[in-house]
């Protein structure tokens, strides 16, 4: 899709892309999120383990031959087919001039095309105004639900206690 207000182009990411947004990524959450570290060879191996998953609906948006976004998603069936763990990020240079709208449409149109979706699932941060209060106006509500997280040898050793 090549949008011509602005020049940008938004393609399937290929796996010789990796590295570029892998770049990307890290720069883009470490300005989201500087509580967050994220070093190249994990954003790398985050990044291969999503696209191992769903090719098909892994993206990329460039501009001048330059890759400044990516977005990806998977198909997951809840209560039918549904688009869940969207990751959308974008080179903090090109923020705030509608590339992450045009992917976050890009990737729904394809999964509604390709799979029938019939709703969006994301992670966000409840403790940043950024992105929620944009997600919340695009349509998006929060659910019941929240991601829960712990230390492998932790929760192991509690596990074995009780």
């Amino acid at each position: 899709m090549k949008n011509q207000k602005d020049d940008l182009t938004i393609r399937l990411a290929k796996r010789k892309d990796l590295a570029e947004i892998a770049r990307i990524y890290q720069v883009a959450n470490s300005k989201a999120y500087p509580e967050d570290k994220w070093n190249k060879k994990e954003a790398v191996n985050h990044l291969a383990d999503y696209f191992k998953l769903q090719p098909d609906l892994f993206f990329v948006a460039y501009k001048d031959e330059k890759i400044i976004a990516g977005i990806w998603g998977r198909i997951e069936h809840y209560s039918g087919p549904d688009l869940t763990d969207v990751d959308l990020f974008v080179d903090p240079e090109s923020q705030n001039r509608g590339v992450g709208r045009g992917m976050l449409k890009y990737i729904i149109k394809k999964a509604a095309t390709k799979y029938q979706i019939g709703e969006i699932n994301f992670l966000a941060n409840n403790k940043k105004d950024f992105p929620l209060v944009w997600y919340k106006k695009i349509g998006m509500k929060e659910t019941p639900w929240f991601n829960m997280e712990g230390k492998v040898k932790e929760v192991l050793k509690n596990l074995e206690k009780s």
